[in-house]
């Protein structure tokens, strides 16, 4: 099989480690218990078109990945129950968001046995428009808190070495 397979096949079968790793930091970031409607689905890119989007990227010696959170305004500020949210604040909010993320899927076993530890970047925002998401295999859902959401996806690959060659398994 070759590694791309390797990772769908991966992604798919953690599928539910994903998703209830997201309904967790979205209780606990905002104290908002999230429903998920439509499962989680496996995509070529995570989608990019929200009011506010918000990367992270990480990386170890074997893995890069690219965390992805995007609202819109209207579910930020019911999210954080707030009438406006300056993008300063949301920049931290979001960030934040991801960050426990990220950490929350670095303490789930099936996660650290697949994919080991991932060392985080800096967290960007991007607002209105697109943030040009690479072309990576990854996960991607919804989670919905009463008439608002937010869109959390998650994308990984192996490294190539110096080489251009993938790293033997």
């Amino acid at each position: 099989m070759n590694r791309t397979l390797q990772i769908q096949d991966r992604l798919t079968r953690m599928s539910s480690v994903f998703s209830e790793t997201a309904i967790n930091c979205i209780d606990a970031v905002f104290g908002k218990r999230c429903e998920i409607h439509i499962p989680w689905q496996i995509v070529e890119q995570l989608q990019g078109q929200f009011d506010k989007i918000m990367t992270i990227g990480c990386a170890s010696n074997k893995f890069s990945a690219i965390a992805c959170a995007g609202i819109q305004n209207d579910s930020l500020m019911s999210f954080l129950c707030e009438e406006n949210v300056s993008s300063a604040y949301a920049s931290d909010v979001l960030g934040e968001m991801l960050n426990t993320y990220i950490g929350m899927l670095s303490d789930n076993e099936e996660y650290s046995t697949s994919f080991g530890y991932l060392s985080q970047a800096v967290p960007v925002l991007y607002e209105n428009g697109n943030s040009y998401l690479p072309f990576i295999w990854g996960i991607q859902g919804y989670l919905y808190h009463e008439n608002h959401w937010v869109y959390m996806g998650y994308s990984i690959r192996e490294n190539l070495d110096d080489a251009g060659v993938l790293p033997e398994a």
